[in-house]
């Protein structure tokens, strides 16, 4: 299996002020669709995104971390790089997410937005998240 170089994820900045609640979520698609990172690496590159696919893990594990350890900090932030241990060893592919998702599935409903399930994902979804990621300065 390819791995992507240079994929960035984006979190949030918390706000300075304490909040009145704070919860944790786990943030993914409880949807068992079969949906690899080569998938949306294809999706991406799709769209137009330039990505280039490095097949032994090893190498593409070198140049990624180095890759997040290269951004300017503000980009370096919101990046994986905390979570690099993750990424040491490649993964059996499973269905559905190893970790729960009961929590962010109730946050969603709870919001009103859509039709309260976690959105699928899908080509034009992961465009969306390119497209507001780059907005953001964070590609």
């Amino acid at each position: 299996m390819k791995r992507a170089v240079a994929l960035r994820s984006a979190a949030e900045q918390p706000s300075s002020a304490p909040a009145a609640r704070q919860i944790s979520c786990n943030v993914v698609t409880p949807h068992d669709a079969g949906i690899s990172l080569d998938t949306v690496v294809d999706w991406l590159t799709d769209a137009g995104h330039t990505i280039h696919r490095v097949d032994d893990h090893g190498t593409w594990l070198t140049r990624f971390e180095n890759a997040l350890r290269a951004l300017p900090e503000t980009q370096r932030r919101h990046s994986v790089l905390p979570l690099l241990p993750a990424f040491r060893q490649p993964e059996e592919p499973v269905g559905g997410s190893l970790v729960p998702a009961q929590r962010f599935e109730k946050a969603v409903r709870d919001t009103g937005i859509g039709d309260g399930d976690v959105p699928h994902l899908t080509a034009e979804l992961i465009a969306k998240y390119a497209t507001d990621l780059r907005h953001l300065h964070l590609l």
